[in-house]
């Protein structure tokens, strides 16, 4: 599964130039699989472009998990990284490669490395062997120490543009493209939250809900008729509970299929 993300031309070539690479993202971006792709890439022997081939030996072994010259660094248990983990990392990133080509550390939420895991690191950052290349990854929006900001490459990701993710979410669910839209708009564009929302049937009802509700805003109809209840009752608390009574019964009425909205009582 290609996210729209990972589409960018000369990607994993540009990494190359630099052997720490920090990528900072929201939740349901795919970063997580675009880290894992730029690793299993920069780990390859025999790379199609900005892809790892998948046929090598060392394509063999990060398919299997058991490349002795990758690490991947992660929280345990929803614990922070502590600095146990990244003493071990350190030890052997200093060590040459098993397999004589490249070594590859993959933090991933580098945001969750504890204040002494993150001092711990900085030499290493500073001074890597040969051919050894970090991937950091952490949230776009919690920060990080300055010092390990300047030993990175630093890419901020921002979600893809409507038609990208709506093309994108056409080729993983079969769903109708309003609520397709809806549901990237609840979920701030982020494709892989709006594809599990998607996927539920009981957040589908959800969306379709949302949906009307968006097409009942967007009406020329509601603009005019808003003022006019805001008229009648002067009171603010009461204009606007009777506003959302109005788009309750809007929002039933779509729902339902009527083909007339019944508006006895305004």
């Amino acid at each position: 599964m290609r996210l729209p993300i990972i589409k960018s031309q000369g990607l994993f070539d540009e990494a190359l130039g630099h052997h720490a690479l920090l990528l900072r993202a929201d939740v349901g971006l795919g970063v997580e699989q675009l880290c894992e792709s730029l690793a299993q890439r920069l780990m390859c022997l025999t790379p199609n472009g900005d892809e790892a081939c998948g046929q090598c030996h060392s394509c063999h072994l990060m398919q299997a998990n058991s490349h002795p010259d990758f690490q991947h660094i992660a929280p345990i248990e929803n614990k922070d990284i502590g600095i146990d983990q990244i003493r071990a990392m350190n030890e052997q990133a200093t060590q040459h490669a098993q397999q004589n080509g490249n070594k590859v550390i993959y933090i991933e939420q580098a945001h969750r490395l504890t204040e002494a895991a993150a001092n711990a690191i900085l030499k290493t950052l500073e001074e890597p062997r040969p051919n050894t290349y970090f991937i950091l990854h952490c949230d776009i929006q919690t920060a990080l120490l300055p010092t390990i900001y300047s030993r990175c490459q630093v890419w901020n990701l921002l979600p893809p543009e409507t038609e990208v993710a709506l093309q994108w979410l056409q080729s993983q669910v079969s769903a109708e493209t309003l609520e397709m839209l809806t549901a990237l708009r609840v979920n701030y564009g982020r494709p892989l939250l709006a594809l599990a929302m998607l996927q539920q049937k009981p957040i589908r009802t959800a969306t379709r809900i949302f949906a009307s509700i968006l097409g009942i805003l967007s009406s020329p109809f509601t603009a005019r008729i808003i003022p006019l209840f805001c008229q009648r009752k002067r009171h603010s608390i009461a204009a606007t509970g009777l506003v959302v009574g109005f788009f309750k019964r809007c929002t039933k009425s779509k729902i339902a299929g009527e083909k007339r909205l019944d508006l006895s009582g305004y």
